[in-house]
């Protein structure tokens, strides 16, 4: 799938439980159900927009990559207590999965990425348990480069795509921008690994921790 026809797709995605989500609220207010109501609606109250319910911050996993060689991206992110984002494979195909990706640079390539174990956990929206991710979680990425890249600092543009939710309610699906700058050095040059604490976490060959 190119890039023009996935942004559309996340558009008309958005479009729809936006509309799903209007019709939804309007359904619980004509109803009665205010603020001051049944479980439902009082558990529907999200943060304030200045008030994000994922906080991400990405990390390279060395202090200088030399041309030619690989290095791995982790983002950390932290999610507001009370809420919840899908996993990566969601158990419901209706749910959108959690998503890390990169835009690279000429020179730069993604070869995989790793996701974290999911919690299985059920909700009162649904009769199944559910994948999610809540707390603290690392995602990740391993990028290969080319003997022919530049050296100097390069940027790499990320986007984590997730859908959060509570115990009652999802929001429509959101795509956080985050960056990492590279600094790429001649090749033969010591790689000194960065962030142990934060890459150890990271699982990849398609397995989850």
């Amino acid at each position: 799938m190119g890039k023009g026809t996935e942004i559309r797709k996340e558009k008309l995605e958005n479009r729809l439980f936006s509309i799903f989500y209007f019709l939804f609220s309007s359904l619980l207010v004509a109803g009665g159900l205010t603020a001051n109501g049944p479980p439902l609606a009082r558990a529907a109250q999200f943060p304030r927009r200045n008030e994000p319910i994922v906080r991400a911050q990405g990390y390279v996993s060395l202090q200088s990559v030399p041309q030619g060689g690989e290095f791995r991206v982790a983002v950390l992110a932290e999610i507001a207590p009370g809420y919840h984002i899908n996993a990566s494979k969601p158990l419901q195909e209706y749910l959108i999965p959690t998503q890390l990706r990169a835009q690279p640079p000429a020179g730069m390539r993604v070869l995989e990425a790793a996701y974290p174990k999911a919690n299985l956990k059920e909700f009162a929206f649904s009769d199944e348990k559910m994948a999610v991710y809540d707390g603290t979680i690392v995602l990740g990425l391993r990028v290969a480069t080319s003997p022919r890249i530049p050296r100097g600092e390069v940027a790499l543009p990320l986007e984590l795509r997730y859908q959060a939710c509570n115990d009652k309610l999802c929001l429509p699906p959101t795509t956080l921008p985050l960056q990492v700058n590279v600094p790429l050095v001649s090749p033969g040059t010591a790689a000194r690994a960065i962030h142990p604490e934060i890459f150890s976490k990271l699982v990849f060959g398609g397995k989850s921790r």
